[in-house]
C-alpha cells in the first residue's frame, strides 16, 4: 500500500516538474527568442549581403562589394579590406536589434537627426533587395543613436557599440597588412642600412638551416631569422599617409633607412622599405611594402629589431638544443648538491641518497632552468680558454640515458668585485659538450637566474 502511494506521488511529481519546465523554461526561451527575433531591423544573414556603401558626415563615402566570397573596396579607391573590420561591420549589420522603440510612426524625423544627411548612411543589397540604415543623433540621456529604415516611419534606439563597428571610415576597412606571406615561404632574407651594414642569408635546400654566403663559417641562429621575417609578416598600417609611390623622396623613402628585401619560394619576392625617425621620441615611422602601393606609417620599433650585421642573427648558444634533450640534471652549488630526474614529460623526481627519491611538487622549477640554459648566450668566446677552475661555485651536468650532453661550471663572484660603469656584467662559464672544452662570457644575470633557479629546487629538497 505504502509502494503504491510512493509511485503516485512521483508520478504527480514529475507531472508537475515536466509542466513548470515546459512552461517556464522552454516556453520562457521560446518567448525570449519570438521577443529578439521581433527587435531585429532587417533580419538577416551576414552572407545574405553583397554590396555595401558607408557615407558618413565627416568621412568620404566608401563603396565594397563581395565578389566570389571576398569582399572589395571599390570606391573612393580600390583596396582588398581589412577582413575582421569588415566581417564585423556586416554581421553587426545583418543583425542589428533595436534597444528601444521611440516612435512606431513619426511623422517628423527631423528631432532625431534623421533627415538625409544624416550622421550615418549605411546602404546595401540583400539578394535583389537593396536596403538603407539611417543613424542620427546621440539619445541626450542614454548611451543609444537613433535609427531607422530608409523605408520605415518607425524612430528606434541602438547600441552605441553598434553605432562603434558600423561608423567605419576608408582607413579603417581598407587592408592594413603590409604583406601576405607566411614565414615558411621565405628562403631568402637581405637587409640594407643607408650609410654601410648589409645582410644576405639563404635557407638551404630542404632544410630549415640557415646560411651566409659571405660567411659560411658562422652559425646562423634559425630563431633569429624567423623573428625578423615575422616581424615583417605581422607588419600593420597605423595611418595611411598617401595613396601611389609618386613622391616617397618627401616621405624619406628615397633613399630609405633600410631596405629589407625577402625572396619568396615560387620565384616571387616582398620588398619593404623603411624611414628614418625624425625624432628619437617618434614612435611611428614611414613605410612602403611592394604589396601595399601606399605610404603609411608603421611601429618605430622594427627599427630595432632588424640587425645591423651578421652578428645581429649569429647563434651564440652557449649549449643550444642540449637543454631541451636533457632527461636528468646533476648539480652543485656552494656546498650543496643535486640530482632530478624526468619519469613524464611535465614530471620530474628529486634522486636522494641511498637510492630514495620524490616528486618535485613545482616541475617548471626545472623547466624553467633548462629554457633558461637553452636560451643563454655568450657575450664573447673567450680564445684561448683559461684554465677550469679545479672547485667551481657553479656545476651543471645535462644527461640523457646515462649519457652526458653537456656540463657547464663557473666560479663565484670575487667579493668586492666592482660592477662595470658601461655594459652587462659578465661572468666566464666553462661549457664541456662533445669532447671539447669552451670558456664564453656569459651575461651574469643568466648566471644569476641559473643560480635562483638551483636554488628553489635545493629548498624542496631540504623539506
Amino acid at each position: 500500500m505504502k509502494w503504491g502511494r510512493s509511485l503516485i506521488y512521483l508520478a504527480v511529481l514529475a507531472a508537475v516538474a515536466g509542466y513548470y519546465y515546459y512552461f517556464e523554461v522552454v516556453r520562457h526561451a521560446e518567448k525570449e527568442k519570438a521577443e529578439k527575433e521581433a527587435r531585429r531591423i532587417f533580419g538577416l544573414q551576414p552572407d545574405q549581403i553583397t554590396a555595401l556603401e558607408l557615407t558618413a558626415k565627416d568621412k568620404p563615402t566608401v563603396r565594397l562589394k563581395r565578389e566570389n566570397g571576398e569582399w572589395k573596396i571599390t570606391e573612393p579607391l580600390g583596396s582588398d579590406v581589412e577582413k575582421s573590420a569588415v566581417d564585423s561591420l556586416v554581421a553587426t549589420l545583418a543583425g542589428l536589434s533595436w534597444e528601444v522603440e521611440v516612435a512606431r510612426e513619426s511623422q517628423d524625423f527631423k528631432p532625431f537627426g534623421l533627415i538625409e544627411p544624416v550622421a550615418l548612411k549605411v546602404g546595401f543589397t540583400a539578394g535583389e533587395q537593396g536596403l538603407d540604415l539611417l543613424v542620427g543623433d546621440k539619445n541626450p540621456v542614454g548611451g543609444g543613436y537613433y535609427a531607422r529604415r530608409g523605408d520605415g516611419k518607425g524612430v528606434f534606439l541602438v547600441e552605441a557599440s553598434s553605432w562603434s563597428l558600423l561608423n567605419k571610415g576608408l582607413d579603417e576597412l581598407r587592408r592594413r597588412a603590409l604583406f601576405t606571406f607566411e614565414p615558411e615561404e621565405v628562403l631568402g632574407l637581405g637587409v640594407e642600412w643607408a650609410g654601410g651594414g648589409s645582410i644576405q642569408v639563404q635557407k638551404e635546400d630542404g632544410a630549415a638551416v640557415w646560411r651566409a654566403p659571405e660567411r659560411a663559417d658562422l652559425k646562423i641562429k634559425e630563431s633569429k631569422v624567423r623573428n625578423v621575417i615575422e616581424q615583417v609578416q605581422w607588419l600593420r598600417a597605423q595611418t595611411f599617409v598617401e595613396d601611389g609611390l609618386e613622391n616617397l623622396k618627401a616621405h624619406g623613402l628615397m633613399p630609405p633607412q633600410v631596405t629589407l628585401r625577402l625572396r619568396l619560394g615560387g620565384d616571387r619576392t616582398a620588398e619593404l622599405k623603411l624611414a628614418a625617425k625624425t625624432g628619437e621620441a617618434d614612435r611611428q615611422i614611414k613605410a612602403v611594402g611592394s604589396e601595399l602601393p601606399s605610404v603609411v606609417q608603421v611601429d618605430a620599433g622594427i627599427l630595432q629589431d632588424l640587425p645591423r650585421d651578421l652578428s645581429g642573427l649569429e647563434d651564440r648558444s652557449i649549449i643550444g638544443s642540449r637543454g631541451k634533450d636533457a632527461r636528468e640534471v646533476k648539480w652543485t652549488l656552494g656546498d650543496a648538491a643535486g640530482h632530478v630526474a624526468q619519469r613524464e614529460s611535465n614530471q620530474w623526481e628529486l634522486r636522494l641518497g641511498s637510492g630514495g627519491a620524490k616528486i618535485l611538487k613545482e616541475p617548471w622549477q626545472v623547466s624553467s632552468l633548462l629554457w633558461d640554459l637553452q636560451q643563454a648566450e655568450f657575450q664573447r668566446k673567450v680564445e684561448p680558454a683559461p684554465q677550469k677552475p679545479p672547485k667551481p661555485h657553479g656545476r651543471v651536468e645535462l644527461l640523457n640515458n646515462g649519457g652526458s650532453l653537456a656540463v657547464l661550471t663557473w666560479e663565484a663572484v670575487p667579493a668586492g668585485e666592482p660592477v662595470p660603469v658601461e655594459g652587462p656584467a659578465a661572468r666566464t662559464v666553462w661549457v664541456e659538450a662533445g669532447g671539447q672544452t669552451e670558456a664564453f662570457e656569459v651575461s651574469a644575470e643568466t648566471v644569476g637566474r641559473a643560480e635562483e633557479s638551483l636554488g628553489r629546487i635545493l629548498a624542496e629538497q631540504k623539506e
